[in-house]
């Protein structure tokens, strides 16, 4: 009887997690468009001002973005490379950086203010985390 309880305690526990985690990644999608031409490595290239739609990975949240394009399948990028491509994303500063550390405020990659372990209202995280400060 005992194991029963614990299993059932367990299923609950994990699906518990699982709409935490579902939860998490409800932000709205952040629609873009390409600042410069994307060639990939698979052979694909994207011309200056196509429309992307970008969001946090689910695989991992806080090192790269999820890229739609119109046609075709997603592209992931890591975070630090979101500004050389895209319009909305903002590169970060040295004295921004440096800011940062200092108060209790970061920017996030979409140029929001949050908390220096916090994500913004897309779901992207800090500069901090995705420097690997936090």
């Amino acid at each position: 009887m005992l194991n029963v309880i614990k299993n059932k305690y367990i299923y609950l526990h994990i699906n518990l997690l699982c709409i935490i985690f579902k939860g998490k990644n409800t932000h709205e999608a952040m629609k873009t468009t390409l600042k410069r031409e994307l060639n990939l490595k698979d052979g694909r290239t994207f011309p200056k001002g196509a429309n992307f739609t970008v969001f946090p990975s689910e695989k991992f949240p806080d090192h790269k973005a999820q890229c739609l394009p119109q046609t075709g399948p997603a592209v992931f990028l890591q975070y630090p490379k979101l500004p050389l491509y895209f319009n909305d994303f903002h590169a970060i500063t040295e004295s921004e950086l440096e800011t940062a550390c200092l108060d209790g405020f970061c920017p996030s990659i979409t140029g929001e203010d949050v908390e220096p372990d916090g994500h913004d209202s897309y779901g992207f995280p800090s500069w901090l985390i995705v420097m690997g400060f936090c």
